[in-house]
């Protein structure tokens, strides 16, 4: 049975052998987890940061288009309610409204894509500004 000392002793070469082990392997990944001067995170956390805003963009685009795509069948609803009510026949007031559903679609797609290329191109620049003022990261 072995005595504290050699317990002791053994648990430290343990240690050792684990700190030398997690070196080796954030050596071994480079530069990824190695913070540059003027960077306030590591690359692999900023790539992990800049993943997760996607996601989230992504997320939030896709409930506008489809808040955008219940707005536009309402529309088409009630172009088709008011073609009926005009006296249009069936099939010929459904191939109007749907017309008119894909031009009001294809506008709002292109008014989103616009608003998003603004907002993208703001963010940069105030990005951009910012890094140029920030003298110490």
């Amino acid at each position: 049975m072995p005595t504290w000392a050699e317990m002791d002793t053994l648990e430290s070469s343990l240690n050792a052998e684990r700190k030398e082990e997690n070196r080796k392997g954030i050596r071994s990944k480079g530069a990824a987890f190695i913070r540059q001067p003027g960077q306030k995170l590591p690359p692999y956390l900023q790539a992990q940061k800049e993943n997760k805003r996607r996601i989230k963009e992504a997320a939030e685009r896709k409930k506008y288009e489809a808040e955008q795509d219940a707005v536009a069948q309402a529309q088409k609803a009630m172009i088709l309610m008011d073609l009926r009510k005009q006296g249009m026949r069936e099939d010929y007031a459904e191939q109007e409204a749907d017309k008119l559903y894909k031009k009001n679609v294809s506008a709002q797609a292109e008014k989103t894509l616009e608003e998003m290329k603004n907002e993208a191109r703001i963010n940069d620049e105030a990005t951009r500004i910012f890094n140029a003022w920030d003298d110490d990261g």
